[in-house]
């Protein structure tokens, strides 16, 4: 294949991929109003007390959670019962642009009972986002040539970032010029229309497609690719003594960098730094 043919063939393929890449966006945008905003929440939620720490900790605790959480479920679903991953995404992102919409319906005033509509919608939020990445994962890996893969990884997260920095410049001016439930409101519009747009123009790729040492075999509509790794291999690769250091050294890296900006963000939004 000559070089110009490959060009060709790599911007074909990003093109096709410009939905999921838009949808990858929107779900960050998505998550960074509502980590950005615990400030301004809590005095929606209590407009007449000073900032609830406890109650809006809890809140992004159970955000970050969530997705973790059911992170590891649909991965285990997407691996093992061979679902089809863009109906999955689909769903994610109708459920998620669905909770954001409810959000913006939050009536403003009431205490802890706003609280607690605010947080069951936000958990369910967060439970759908554990089916983002593990799909988008899995979908790349067998729709993205080796050759390519990092530059798909690469975009990926330069639309995340892009968009979580747009998210919050974007959910701060809302709130500032009083539209917070425009905010919730288009952004779930987003998520939904961005999911269906996916779905419609990228198809569920076979799996173990993009396999060199498969490639051949399975342009046969007849064969599957159904290997699943088990809990030798897990223990080999996944949970290897040097994997299993990174994770441990992750967890605290985390809890610093968690526990540092939930910090800030009450210090410079609260009066007298505000």
């Amino acid at each position: 294949m000559t070089e110009q043919n490959q060009n060709v063939q790599e911007i074909a393929l990003m093109k096709k991929l410009w939905p999921m890449y838009t949808l990858i966006g929107f779900f960050s945008m998505a998550f960074s109003g509502i980590y950005i905003l615990v400030v301004p929440l809590s005095s929606l939620f209590w407009p007449e007390d000073p900032f609830h720490a406890l109650e809006m900790g809890i809140l992004i605790t159970s955000l970050l959670w969530g997705v973790s959480i059911s992170g590891i479920i649909f991965s285990r679903i997407i691996d093992n019962y061979r679902i089809n991953r863009m109906k999955i995404l689909l769903m994610v992102a109708i459920m998620r642009g669905f909770c954001m919409i409810m959000l913006s319906f939050t009536v403003e005033g009431q205490g802890i009972t706003t609280w607690w509509y605010f947080y069951a919608f936000t958990v369910l939020f967060s439970l759908f986002g554990g089916g983002n990445f593990p799909n988008v994962a899995s979908i790349a890996h067998d729709i993205v040539p080796k050759s390519q893969r990092s530059r798909f990884f690469g975009i990926h997260s330069i639309f995340r970032m892009i968009f979580q920095l747009v998210g919050f410049i974007i959910s701060g001016l809302f709130v500032e010029l009083g539209f917070w439930r425009l905010f919730f409101l288009l952004t779930g519009l987003a998520l939904i229309l961005s999911g269906i747009g996916t779905f419609t123009k990228i198809s569920e790729p076979k799996r173990g497609a993009q396999r060199q040492e498969l490639r051949s075999a399975l342009k046969d509509d007849s064969v599957e690719y159904e290997y699943q790794i088990d809990k030798e291999m897990m223990k080999k690769t996944m949970l290897s003594k040097t994997n299993l250091v990174a994770l441990v050294e992750g967890i605290f890296t985390s809890v610093f960098l968690g526990s540092l900006t939930i910090l800030v963000l009450p210090y410079i939004q609260t009066p007298p730094h505000n």
